[in-house]
């Protein structure tokens, strides 16, 4: 799912072009459909001015204006907006602390998982097609739950890999193909970022000749 959130951790290092924040969510050129999804949130990114854009030889340069907040901070306040909707005995969705914490809908959902497995929140019935929560008692005066989603994919993975040892280990070449495709990924969008620069510098050549052709003329 491409949300708002992504784009903006797409942004990040840098000015980028469409196309490298394109293949930064892993979509492929064929992929007009999202491509397009991904234009739309850099236009409303750019109307609420967190993102500016400057014009390069007729491509356009995307840069992020404010720095993204950190993993803990994000958590904090939505755990506060929890707190605050359970204060006032009000059940909450996943949408409504999402907006009260101006989080990304899709990483408040995914936390809301999390704190509901670790039982700090739990679920007390459903408002439309949402699930509605409420803080559990005594969790309020707690810290707020720290949820790692690197560390818990890490977990997910190495689960499946011990799964997946008992039928046989990788061997040697299927490690050498892991690692290629890891050096792949990477000069991938070096590539990309190479094809604009020579675009660029040809443009340049082309108008430095055209002004030495002008010149030339005035001299005869």
């Amino acid at each position: 799912m491409i949300t708002a959130q992504r784009v903006k951790e797409a942004l990040v290092p840098g000015k980028v072009f469409l196309q490298q924040i394109c293949y930064r969510l892993d979509l492929p050129e064929a992929d007009s459909k999202g491509r397009g999804q991904v234009r739309k949130i850099l236009r409303d990114l750019v109307k609420f001015k967190q993102v500016t854009t400057e014009i390069v030889l007729g491509h356009t340069l995307y840069t992020l204006c404010d720095k993204p907040r950190a993993r803990g901070e994000v958590q904090e306040l939505l755990w506060r907006a929890m707190c605050l909707k359970n204060q006032k005995a009000q059940p909450f969705s996943v949408a409504d602390a999402a907006r009260l914490a101006e989080a990304d809908r899709d990483y408040a959902k995914r936390y809301c998982r999390f704190c509901a497995q670790q039982g700090s929140i739990h679920p007390v019935g459903r408002r439309g097609n949402a699930r509605i929560y409420l803080v559990t008692p005594g969790k309020e005066r707690e810290p707020a739950p720290r949820w790692n989603r690197r560390a818990e994919k890490r977990e997910r993975t190495a689960g499946k890999n011990a799964g997946a040892t008992e039928a046989g280990k990788p061997g040697p070449l299927e490690i050498l193909a892991d690692m290629e495709a890891v050096l792949i990924a990477i000069s991938g969008e070096a590539l990309i970022l190479k094809g604009f620069l020579l675009e660029m510098r040809a443009a340049v050549g082309a108008a430095a000749g055209g002004g030495h052709g002008a010149e030339s003329g005035d001299q005869q």
